[in-house]
């Protein structure tokens, strides 16, 4: 009799011990989950503003013309880029845009300097589409795609969770770029690649399913 209360009392004690202990991990997760994404979030404002720092605004408003693409003043903002890109290896894609005469009415921006290399993402041995950088002049579409784009003209500022488009899932952070006179005539982009944020993530998880097999 006393065998069998006492088995059952350790069954119960090692039921509420792993309940005890999935249920932390699991709070630990969702409160180090919302903070690694603010800490990312302010990361990728920190960086867009810092470039923005280095990007001469007159230069860039010079760049009107898609066939300025690759001129003297296009590569010296496109150098700049890359090399901010260099410094991270969580960056995936730094880049600018401008607003167009119907930004106002169609939340369309345009791209001035993108300086992607080109790199087969998918494997499949070309360069597809979606694949390439974007050219001088090519439209974006900043309401759909990603919401808080168009307020990076007014301050930093990040988007509030992953986005979409051609080039991947993404969190970005935007920072505007302002003339000698102190205007914002353009935005820099600064994007972590989603499958990164998500590896993160994964390596955390394994974490916390080693803390309660321990325990």
């Amino acid at each position: 009799m006393f065998r069998t209360f006492s088995a059952k009392l350790w069954i119960l004690l090692t039921v509420i011990t792993c309940a005890v202990a999935l249920g932390s991990a699991w709070s630990i997760y969702t409160v180090d989950n919302a903070d690694q994404m603010q800490r990312l979030k302010q990361k990728l404002t920190t960086l867009a503003t810092t470039v923005c720092q280095f990007v001469d605004g007159d230069t860039f408003a010079s760049l009107q013309n898609a066939d300025q693409q690759a001129s003297a003043d296009w590569n010296a903002i496109a150098n700049t880029l890359l090399k901010f890109q260099d410094t991270d290896p969580d960056i995936k894609f730094v880049y600018t845009l401008a607003k167009r005469p119907d930004t106002d009415r169609t939340g369309m921006l345009r791209f001035i300097v993108d300086p992607s290399p080109l790199s087969d993402e998918n494997g499949n041995g070309k360069i597809d589409p979606e694949e390439e950088p974007a050219k001088l002049g090519q439209g974006y579409d900043a309401k759909k795609l990603a919401p808080r784009m168009l307020e990076a003209f007014d301050k930093p500022i990040c988007e509030d969770d992953i986005s979409a488009d051609q080039w991947g899932a993404c969190l970005s952070g935007y920072a505007p770029i302002r003339n000698r006179d102190g205007a914002a005539i353009g935005i820099v982009g600064v994007d972590i690649m989603a499958n990164q944020i998500a590896a993160l993530r994964r390596a955390f998880i394994h974490q916390c399913w080693i803390v309660v097999i321990a325990v």
